[in-house]
């Protein structure tokens, strides 16, 4: 019997010692806490609440709006970090938790002599009316804001800011208000933004912008949206507006991947540096220039919608321009535009332009004489120059939900998971429809009375949204109507 009782005791800690092996191989903590924060509990503020937490706790945080330096986050208060485990700050209700910086102070400012790994992940929380950034981190690694928005007063700086950073995720937040750049990612690489909105309503600095990459290598842009950033008399006369940028000194490797600039007072994207890659993305009723390049190394375009631009679909001195598989539709002055350096056409659909200035038609380019019928902004054309699809095609979720860059699936285009309806896009809406600082109408554009984010984007052209993309119906093989009744000369 002792004999038995003695194996018995010891396999029972080898499975025990396996399996808190797993536990902690899996992220997980086999004693972490749930803490709760509000009013009526323990903990009335954050920072009393992180100080008694423990690597891989989780803080859930109960509705309400939260003011007050107790609330605010410094460089003295990133406690517990982890090498391995997460930490979990979430609001009890995504949207419902705000906190608030009463003109006085920046939320998050964690800025550490030397570079420290976080591990935190905050989850629904809205942070609004910083003194200057809503967010900065700097010297930071690990840290994810999930369904977070970030909105600003007429003094803000930037929205989100991360400076000297590595494996950073935003992803399904929001950005509106006021803002110099609303998501700028800075000296950061190894990083992600995915399914971030921006919508732009005033500004007075220089350079206003909605997502920028800067001096930085290796970062994902995926299924991103700058949208109704229409407000011209309230930018103070900005010399440079975009919806998305990669200024000088950047490294390279930075991919847009089903992107969406729409209806805004600003060009699509700036290139100054580094190289980039641009993959199903539609820039479309835009002021200012599409893609404009002055990067030494190569911007690649491919499966683009570009359309109702006022200051050249492409541009620029870049050194190397490719662009393939293309829609380029009533971009002024030209549709493809180069000063210097060398700009690559071919298997692109071009019309109702002046086509090509200063670049030659490619051999599988087709100039059309009448306008062919895309449907929807996000499907693209039938029966391109080699007989597939030409255009944006931006119908299913990029990267796996909540991975970081180089973990499996983050850049990995989904052929099940829709994008549409657009995750969240009911608080979002719900939240930028009510801003009204300075006079600017929040409720306007795809918050206007019945729209939604989806309906909005899938109609823009004038065609009813197909029934299935509110039901779950989207497949990889939707496609819109073939063009009919179409002249084509080929070049």
């Amino acid at each position: 019997m002792e004999l038995n009782y003695s194996l018995r005791f010891k396999n029972y800690m080898r499975v025990a010692v396996i399996s808190t092996f797993f536990i902690f191989m899996s992220g997980g903590y086999a004693n972490a806490a749930t803490l709760y924060m509000g009013s009526n509990e323990k903990y009335t503020n954050l920072q009393a609440a992180l100080s008694a937490m423990k690597a891989g706790d989780t803080l859930i945080i109960r509705d309400g709006t939260y003011t007050g330096p107790s609330n605010a986050l410094t460089t003295s208060n990133p406690s517990p970090t982890s090498s391995t485990l997460w930490t979990t700050i979430k609001a009890e209700n995504p949207g419902s938790v705000i906190f608030d910086g009463d003109v006085a102070r920046t939320l998050i400012h964690i800025e550490p002599s030397s570079s420290l790994n976080l591990h935190w992940v905050f989850d629904g929380i809205v942070f609004q009316n910083a003194s200057d950034r809503c967010i900065i981190l700097a010297r930071i690694n690990y840290v994810k804001f999930l369904r977070c928005g970030f909105v600003g007063l007429s003094s803000s700086s930037d929205a989100f800011y991360t400076h000297t950073c590595n494996y950073i995720l935003v992803e399904d937040c929001y950005s509106y208000g006021s803002a110099r750049y609303h998501f700028h990612y800075y000296n950061t690489n190894y990083s992600v933004m995915r399914r971030c909105i921006a919508r732009h309503d005033r500004g007075t600095h220089v350079y206003q912008i909605g997502f920028q990459v800067y001096d930085s290598e290796n970062v994902e842009v995926q299924n991103c949206i700058v949208i109704d950033s229409d407000q011209v008399d309230f930018y103070n006369g900005a010399s440079q507006l975009y919806a998305f940028k990669v200024p000088q000194v950047s490294g390279g490797n930075i991919n847009f991947r089903g992107c969406i600039a729409l209806n805004n007072a600003m060009g699509f994207s700036g290139i100054q540096a580094g190289s980039a890659s641009f993959d199903n993305c539609v820039g479309w009723d835009l002021s200012g220039y599409g893609v404009y390049s002055r990067s030494s190394h190569t911007v690649a375009m491919n499966h683009m919608t570009l359309g109702n631009i006022t200051m050249y679909g492409t541009t620029g001195d870049g050194a190397v321009k490719t662009i393939s598989n293309s829609i380029i539709y009533n971009n002024i002055p030209a549709g493809l535009q180069n000063s210097g350096g060398t700009t690559t056409s071919d298997y692109n659909i071009l019309y109702n332009n002046t086509n090509y200035s200063g670049v030659s038609a490619g051999a599988h380019d087709t100039q059309l004489t009448t306008t062919p019928s895309l449907k929807y902004l996000t499907t693209g054309l039938e029966n391109g120059p080699d007989g597939t699809k030409v255009g944006a095609i931006i119908l299913f979720k990029i990267g796996k939900t909540g991975t970081l860059w180089g973990e499996a699936g983050y850049n990995t285009p989904s052929k099940t998971e829709s994008l549409w309806p657009f995750p969240y896009e009911d608080i979002i809406r719900d939240k930028m429809r009510t801003y009204t600082s300075g006079g600017v109408n929040g409720a306007r554009g795809f918050c206007a009375d019945g729209q939604t984010l989806t309906k909005y984007i899938w109609e823009y052209l004038g065609n009813t949204i197909p029934d299935e993309v509110y039901h779950g119906g989207l497949s990889d093989s939707t496609s819109p109507s073939a063009p009919s009744g179409v002249t084509a000369i080929v070049q």
